[in-house]
């Protein structure tokens, strides 16, 4: 009768590291699906930028636990800790590397709409300058006469921050105006003027007159 009850208790000892594994194996499985899983989701939004990072530290958890169970029959326990640990911080790193990097290729604006947000910034200033002094800047003063008082009558700025005027590829915004027209562009990426990369915005001189701008930015 002894025996038989040892024989019992040495079945059930040998019998939790195999079901130990096996759940070691079904988490490491579901681990890998949610790894899958989070390496194609969206981020949107700072708050899902969030969630994706608990989501990330979550299955680094499980993977650690999925490699402890697995590994802990075959093992010391030293050695099971260190697995789990090392599993746990691979997984995350790699995933928030990766998200990480997602969001800086999503979020990050293309200088050529950088650039034309500013024209649009400086023609909005142009603008307010003429309803102040009856006209856009002189040309001999330049963009410069939107954010320092050059003498004029009813100058009321600055109209816009003087680092509005520098292009994304740190060049100076040009100017030039007409009696007819006046336009303001960026020499784009290649820094030269007159080539299919200026971005370059075109408004009437007088801001009753319409107020129509011609927008032409490279394709």
């Amino acid at each position: 009768m002894g025996k038989t009850n040892e024989q019992g208790n040495g079945f059930r000892r040998a019998k939790i590291p195999v079901l130990a594994q096996a759940c070691g194996v079904l988490l490491g499985l579901a681990s890998t699906l949610l790894f899958l899983a989070l390496l194609g989701v969206r981020i949107d939004t700072p708050a899902d930028r969030e969630q994706i990072w608990v989501l990330d530290a979550m299955l680094g958890l499980m993977l650690g636990c999925a490699v402890a169970l697995m590994v802990a029959r075959v093992v010391r326990p030293s050695f099971t800790i260190a697995a789990a640990i090392f599993a746990c911080v691979l997984s995350f790193g790699l995933l928030i590397l990766w998200h990480e990097r997602q969001l800086q290729i999503r979020w990050t604006t293309p200088k050529h709409v950088l650039a034309l947000n500013q024209l649009t910034i400086v023609r909005n200033a142009m603008h307010d300058h003429a309803r102040d002094c009856g006209s856009f800047p002189p040309p001999a003063n330049g963009l410069v006469g939107l954010v320092v008082d050059r003498g004029e009558i009813g100058w009321a700025g600055p109209y816009l921050e003087e680092s509005v005027l520098i292009d994304p590829w740190g060049r100076s915004i040009r100017y030039y105006a007409s009696v007819d027209w006046a336009e303001i562009w960026s020499v784009g990426p290649d820094g030269r003027d007159g080539t299919k990369d200026d971005i370059r915005v075109r408004l009437k001189p007088s801001p009753n007159s319409g107020d129509r701008a011609n927008v032409q930015a490279p394709e």
